[in-house]
């Protein structure tokens, strides 16, 4: 049975996001390398004038029978250029293709040992289709460079002076230079492309997998049931006491108060029942439908479910904002008295 059978799921982002913590992420070396060469290729186009203008000072010099340590300095550091850019991008290479800098634990892998398994890679598709496209990409190099090292051998048979030799050679170099970049580019962008879809192949979930994540993620669903059953039980306990509110403040939806108020036996306001969103509504439902008042007041609604606790009295800070309130609903007579 193939992979994809075992596991027909797609790595979740979760999933994707773990493997990159625990340091295994989509590698080319290729990649690193080709751009690593392109850097060092580059560079040297660059600093050739420079190199030549260090080396010729430095003939100079010595010829007058003075030791050149400044002209070979300048040279030797020169030089270090392309080594420095070939360095810098090959890190850049690294950091791209692992997301960042990541610290994991060193640890051996005995299946790496495995000489069954070894033999297994090298004979895998993914080293057959690597080999493939390393030879297409030399064989596409070499066609694109081979033209100016044929234009270089004529212009420098013909050429007739020196200076006229070195400004083809270096034209020459020039091509070859970015033929070269521009063909291992092409190929090693491919050769990432390649590696992150085998990376991700081999990220695949199975169903008991994706069962196990969304565990994780969001706990059992056994656990979630009971909690769910616990909340439905809490919530028709606390909506039996909505019959018995005086008045009920709302949000106008999102956010209700159930409030007792019937003086001497409660003579500070007292809530019954403070919900949310669906229950809310729930809540306001069942006021209108026992013909309790409705008060929209969002501001004193999110306060009091905010401060207050049900089954307690109001907290002191909102006995004005309650008073006008009961005040406003006794002059309309609609607070039973």
């Amino acid at each position: 049975m193939s992979d994809d059978a075992e596991k027909p799921f797609e790595a979740t982002p979760q999933r994707i996001a773990k493997a990159k913590r625990e340091g295994n992420v989509a590698r080319s070396a290729e990649f690193a390398a080709n751009l690593a060469f392109a850097a060092a290729a580059l560079a040297i186009v660059a600093v050739v004038p420079a190199i030549g203008k260090d080396a010729y000072e430095a003939v100079t010099i010595a010829a007058s029978g003075v030791a050149p340590v400044g002209a070979c300095v300048a040279l030797f550091a020169t030089a270090l250029v392309p080594v420095a850019c070939a360095a810098v991008a090959g890190i850049l290479a690294a950091l791209f293709q692992s997301g960042g800098i990541t610290f994991v634990a060193v640890a051996p892998k005995s299946a790496r040992l495995d000489p069954a398994e070894g033999i297994k890679r090298i004979l895998s598709r993914d080293t057959l289709m690597h080999s493939v496209r390393a030879l297409l990409a030399f064989t596409i190099a070499m066609g694109a460079m081979i033209p100016a090292i044929v234009s270089c051998a004529t212009a420098v048979v013909t050429a007739s002076a020196l200076g006229q030799i070195a400004a083809e050679t270096a034209t020459a170099a020039q091509r070859v230079a970015f033929a070269a970049c521009g063909v291992g580019s092409l190929f090693s962008i491919a050769e990432y492309a390649s590696a992150r879809r085998a990376w991700l192949r081999k990220l695949r979930m199975s169903f008991a997998e994706r069962k196990e994540e969304a565990k994780e993620q969001d706990g059992d669903a056994l656990v979630r049931g009971r909690r769910r059953s616990i909340h439905r039980a809490w919530l028709r306990s606390a909506l039996a006491h909505v019959k018995d509110a005086s008045f009920v403040v709302v949000n106008p939806t999102h956010v209700a108060v159930a409030l007792e108020y019937r003086p001497p036996e409660v003579s500070v306001p007292r809530m019954l029942v403070r919900a949310l969103d669906e229950a809310a509504l729930r809540v306001r439902r069942l006021a209108a439908s026992y013909n309790i008042p409705i008060v929209e007041s969002p501001a004193l609604a999110r306060a009091l479910f905010a401060d207050g606790r049900a089954g307690e009295p109001i907290p002191p800070v909102h006995y004005l904002a309650v008073a006008e309130v009961v005040a406003a609903l006794a002059r309309s007579k609609e607070l039973a008295s």
